[in-house]
């Protein structure tokens, strides 16, 4: 779990994709483990028994914002936090920055409709349900920067995929799983933010003991 929280911890680095290669698009796990074994330096990935590329710096986009959830929900439990706790719609505006998260926060706004205030429990809906920025930094900074645990949830920036997932089967012990694709050809990322491919490939990962094998003898 260490180099989990290390992975997601990690600065957000933006980086360019790059188009010298034209792979298949990421339609289902079989091609997102295709992409990983023709891409080693270009995914991480951490789990029970896998830890490829751990420690390097990596993406998470929004897959951070479970961080947040988790800080919430302990400090409620903690009762340092109350859900009907009144944030003003002026202060959750000033946190944020127009064109950056694709309209989640006019979302999230017309979903509330609220009048001067929202309570914390909605601002956090804004930041979970609608993906808010804004809701996720201003919520940040009510807990404090050290408040934050793990979770599980998804993101993408140009280039990047990336998914932090925790899988409960009947008689078997939890598994944490974090991946991370980054650098893909713009056709790539476009074809697995509509399939969700990746998810189906951690699901896969945590269901079917031989693709888990195939997985782990790609990367090493």
């Amino acid at each position: 779990m260490r180099t989990i929280l290390a992975m997601l911890l990690s600065p957000l680095l933006v980086v360019a994709p790059t188009t010298a290669t034209a792979p298949a698009d990421l339609n289902d796990a079989e091609a997102v483990l295709a992409y990983m074994r023709a891409h080693p330096d270009d995914v991480a990935l951490v789990t029970q028994g896998i830890s490829h590329n751990a420690d390097r710096l990596t993406a998470v986009a929004s897959a951070i914002k479970i961080f947040h959830l988790a800080a919430y929900a302990d400090a409620v439990r903690q009762g340092r936090a109350e859900p009907d706790e009144r944030v003003s719609v002026a202060l959750w505006n000033s946190y944020h920055l127009p064109g950056t998260d694709g309209g989640a926060h006019e979302a999230a706004l017309r979903r509330l409709k609220p009048g001067t205030s929202v309570t914390l429990d909605q601002l956090v809906s804004a930041m979970i349900e609608d993906s808010d920025n804004a809701a996720a930094d201003l919520l940040r900074d009510r807990l404090g920067p050290g408040a934050l645990l793990i979770g599980t949830k998804g993101g993408s920036l140009p280039g990047v995929i990336s998914e932090a997932m925790y899988i409960v089967q009947p008689g078997r012990k939890p598994r944490e799983t974090v991946l991370a694709l980054r650098r893909l050809p713009e056709t790539t990322w476009f074809s697995g933010t509509r399939s969700y491919a990746h998810q189906q490939f951690l699901v896969r990962m945590a269901t079917d003991s031989a693709f888990f094998a195939k997985v782990r003898t790609a990367l090493k």
